[in-house]
């Protein structure tokens, strides 16, 4: 909803939630910021809730699949 149009390359350096990376990964990556800090800060970004529709596909049921 930013109304930016195009294609655009760029990094961004941010420290994942602990429950997405190794102990190791965490300790190297301690230098960064929170991904929303992040965003804000190298991107002049800001992520704000809001309520909307999207769409979603609902699974059922899953099996495997039968032998030919």
């Amino acid at each position: 909803m930013t109304g930016l149009t195009g294609k655009f390359d760029w990094s961004l350096h941010w420290t994942p939630g602990d429950r997405w990376v190794s102990t190791a990964e965490a300790d190297s990556a301690a230098d960064y910021p929170s991904l929303f800090r992040a965003l804000q800060e190298q991107l002049g970004l800001k992520l704000e809730l809001q309520k909307g529709e999207a769409e979603v596909i609902v699974i059922d049921d899953v099996k495997p699949p039968s032998e030919n």
